[in-house]
């Protein structure tokens, strides 16, 4: 992560693992799973940070988008978890 307090600027960019809030700094190691997840009607990743336009992101503010990323990346993990087991389950019926 780069991101000393800078202003959020006009759009906010994902490119290679990176989420782009200005044209120095950036969130590093974002998978592009995690940058396009949707929540509901959501993209929570672009979502908070569009509500931020330019504003200073005080320390605070990359620590709580820091979780947020950490638990959105938890969720796809346990998603894929729930995924499989469910396919599981539907072989193991359709098998009796």
């Amino acid at each position: 992560m780069s991101i000393n307090s800078e202003e959020v600027h006009g759009r906010i960019l994902w490119s290679d693992e990176k989420i782009w809030i200005n044209s120095e700094q950036y969130f590093n190691h974002v998978p592009e799973a995690l940058w396009s997840m949707r929540v509901g009607g959501y993209v929570p990743l672009q979502k908070w940070l569009g509500d931020r336009k330019g504003e200073c992101l005080s320390l605070d503010d990359i620590k709580h988008y820091q979780l947020i990323i950490g638990a959105l990346n938890k969720s796809i993990h346990v998603l894929g978890e729930i995924d499989a087991e469910y396919r599981l389950t539907i072989r193991a019926s359709v098998s009796r």
